[in-house]
């Protein structure tokens, strides 16, 4: 794995596991993504862009199962009391919170960034897409992913920094 790519998974999982843990108290470990597939029953998508300074495309899939798991933790409310929207808005939240850190994490010291705002996505539609890095998480025994659609661009050795340890 080259460099970028290091610091880009490097990055992508410690903001996972700082969002996640923060606001649901869920310890959440890597998965080889090779071997992780997920369970497209009941999976939730949401996609988010970066305008600047590149062009990528975050998309966060998660199992409504541990997306309610995490509801009740961020929300203090039962399942059943939980709808479709704050469904939604927290995984809105999550892959925003998660992306911002992500940048702020990867990108070199006081380098500008601008964010779209999260939209809902279709799994069926999002499995076509080849992404440029794919990280797959388990919670509570229960597999997500997150995927970063676009390229390495040539300049992206000048917006990253090194890989930190």
């Amino acid at each position: 794995m080259d460099p970028i790519q290091a610091t880009l998974r490097t990055g992508m999982t410690r903001a996972i596991r700082e969002v996640l843990e923060g606001m649901t108290f869920m310890p959440v470990e890597e998965l080889p993504s090779e071997d992780s597939e997920l369970d497209q029953e009941g999976l939730h998508c949401v996609s988010l862009l970066v305008h600047e300074p590149v062009q990528w495309e975050f998309k966060l899939f998660m199992p409504r199962n541990l997306l309610e798991e995490m509801g009740e933790a961020v929300y203090a409310e039962p399942r059943e009391a939980l709808t479709e929207s704050s469904l939604h808005d927290l995984l809105s939240e999550i892959l925003n919170t998660a992306a911002g850190r992500f940048l702020s994490e990867v990108l070199v010291d006081h380098q500008e960034f601008s964010l779209g705002l999260p939209e809902s996505c279709d799994y069926d539609s999002a499995i076509a897409d080849v992404p440029l890095m794919q990280w797959h998480f388990e919670a509570s025994e229960k597999t997500f992913a997150v995927t970063l659609l676009g390229t390495l661009t040539d300049n992206l050795t000048d917006l990253v920094r090194s890989n930190k340890k």
